[in-house]
């Protein structure tokens, strides 16, 4: 079964489609899940100790990045999605729109990452 959906007759295209938004918006759903917790379990903790353990701000910064807006974006990014799953078009124009800020943050949490893992 060829998974190409050109392949496919109309009905199983749609349907085709519909599983692959599902999808997204599952993995959208299960990684703002991951960075909140993440966020909520480690660094609020950790952060509220800068100062009283020996962890620092700067250790602060380099452990966990700007997780915080990473989190924020991929949150507006689901709420668009979960908004538009039946409107295919608006699934794509959802990630262009996005698409500046998702190089801005990425950029620097790769930039980050070297020193992370020091």
């Amino acid at each position: 079964f060829p998974l190409s959906p050109s392949h496919y007759t109309t009905a199983q295209q749609v349907t085709y489609c519909y599983n692959v938004i599902h999808e997204l918006v599952s993995t959208e759903m299960r990684y703002v899940k991951d960075l909140s917790d993440i966020i909520e379990g480690y660094y609020v903790p950790l952060n509220a100790k800068v100062g009283i353990l020996s962890i620092t701000e700067y250790d602060m910064l380099h452990l966990f990045g700007n997780i915080e807006e990473i989190r924020d974006s991929h949150q507006h990014v689901l709420k668009v999605l979960q908004a538009s799953e039946k409107n295919i078009k608006r699934i794509g124009e959802c990630f262009i729109s996005q698409a500046e800020d998702f190089k801005r943050i990425y950029t620097e949490y790769c930039n980050n990452y070297p020193r992370c893992v020091e």
